[in-house]
Parts: C-alpha cells; sequence; structure tokens
C-alpha cells in the first residue's frame, strides 16, 4: 500500500497563514502541502452593505486561528483577495468583483506569503467551490438562493477566465479544486444546494 500523504486545510481567516511558526511546524510534522479552501480575505462591515458573519467560524475556533483575527471572534465579510484582470473577462456575461481597497496590504501580503511557502518547498492547492466567484465570496451556509443559474453555459467561460486570473495572481499553486458544494448536489427540497432549484431559460 502507498504512503498516505496528509494535506492540510486552511479556511478564511487565511491570516494563519502569515504565521511563520505555522508552516515551521508544518515541515517539522512532514506535511509540505496545504490547501487552502475560499480564497478570500476578511473586511470590515462598515465597508461594505453587509453585517457580516463570524470569523473564526465555529469549527475553526482554534487559538491559531484566533491568534489571526486579534485573539476573539470578530465580523467580517469575504472579499476576493486580488485585484481582477478586466482584459480576461472581455466579452463575457459575468463580470468578476472588485477587491476593495481596503484589503490591497493584505493581498499583497498573501501573495508573497504563498510565493515564500512555495519556495520552501510547499505544494500549495485551492479549493474554490465559488470559481466564478461572481459575489467575491463563499457560501454563509443559509438556505438562499444562488443568485444565478448553475448551469447557465455563460458561466463555463467565466470559471475559465477567473481561474486563469486567479493563477496569474498566485503562480505559486499547484492545483484548483473547482467543484464544490454549489455547484448543486443536494436532493433535500429546499437545500441551499438544491439540485432542482434552478431552470435555465
Amino acid at each position: 500500500m502507498p504512503p498516505v500523504t496528509p494535506v492540510m486545510l486552511v479556511r478564511p481567516p487565511l491570516g494563519v497563514l502569515y504565521d511563520d511558526g505555522f508552516w515551521d511546524e508544518m515541515e517539522e510534522t512532514g506535511i509540505n502541502e496545504v490547501t487552502i479552501q475560499w480564497l478570500a480575505l476578511l473586511d470590515d462591515p462598515s465597508n461594505h452593505d453587509s453585517d457580516g458573519s463570524t470569523y473564526p467560524q465555529l469549527e475553526d475556533t482554534n487559538p491559531r486561528g484566533l491568534a489571526a483575527v486579534g485573539g476573539a471572534p470578530v465580523n467580517r465579510v469575504p472579499v476576493p483577495s486580488y485585484i481582477p484582470d478586466h482584459a480576461l473577462y472581455d466579452g463575457l456575461a459575468y463580470q468578476p468583483p472588485e477587491m476593495p481597497s481596503s484589503v490591497r496590504g493584505e493581498s499583497e501580503q498573501l501573495k508573497d506569503v504563498m510565493a515564500r511557502a512555495s519556495e520552501r518547498g510547499f505544494r500549495i492547492n485551492l479549493v474554490d467551490d465559488k470559481a466564478y466567484f461572481l459575489k467575491g465570496a463563499f457560501g454563509t451556509g443559509g438556505q438562499e438562493a444562488a443568485p444565478f443559474c448553475v448551469n447557465d453555459p455563460e458561466l463555463a467561460g467565466y470559471a475559465v477566465a477567473r481561474t486563469r486570473d486567479t493563477l496569474a495572481n498566485y503562480p505559486s499553486l499547484n492545483g484548483m479544486i473547482l467543484d464544490g458544494p454549489d455547484f448543486k448536489w443536494e436532493i433535500k427540497p429546499g437545500h441551499r444546494d438544491e439540485l432542482f432549484i434552478e431552470e435555465c431559460g
């Protein structure tokens, strides 16, 4: 039987990655692959028309996660982590969300951290179940309709453009998984990921 390769999964707050101790511990324990689920930064709700959500989320509330937000849970709004290259979306029905200027410094910090981790020999993957990233965020887990029809053929071109944009901003990425619950798989009526909730005309 081939050896099992452990992979560390990290979700927002991505400030966990800015601590050099995180990478040191991964290296010491023999983990050289990190997967980021939801490539999103967390912004202050006062910069948006949103009340935000609590971060770290309940299942991510651990000492390192809390330290990444200053020691106690905070209300934040998930936003895109880079400025889009609009030329990639020319002629497409969907256009990318803008990264707010309030997170520009953290955006550069994340790019730098990922580049340095790659130089140390870490493989970095991305699980982005919002590859289309129309809202610049990820699901809230609430019972809510999607903002578009997931079967819209225009969405495929947008997902390709967004993938190219992401790779241009994070060239150290080793892999991207573009699947996820928001591509619809649930059959329970009323679930936010119900297969039959959307109809395309």
